[in-house]
């Protein structure tokens, strides 16, 4: 899937695909499997629009929408890094 957005923040770059799915990379780590850290969505009907990093508190907020409730409604989620 193509990637629509690109954060970095610290030693982690995330990458948000179009299909919603995001995956956060370790930058310039070998520790991890090619450098993949996680994936931040919480279930597999959970579609992430948009993230943004909190430079405040150290933390990546997700935007998203879920399957279960037909994508209408908007959820919000902050991530500690």
């Amino acid at each position: 899937s193509k990637i629509t957005e690109i954060v970095a923040a610290k030693d982690v770059i995330f990458a948000l695909a179009q299909s919603g799915v995001c995956v956060a990379y370790s930058r310039g780590s070998i520790e991890a499997e090619n450098g993949r850290l996680c994936f931040l969505n919480v279930s597999p009907d959970e579609v992430i629009r948009s993230l943004f990093y909190n430079k405040a508190n150290n933390s990546i907020i997700t935007v998203s929408v879920y399957k279960q409730d037909n994508f209408s409604s908007l959820n919000c989620r902050s991530t500690p890094l």
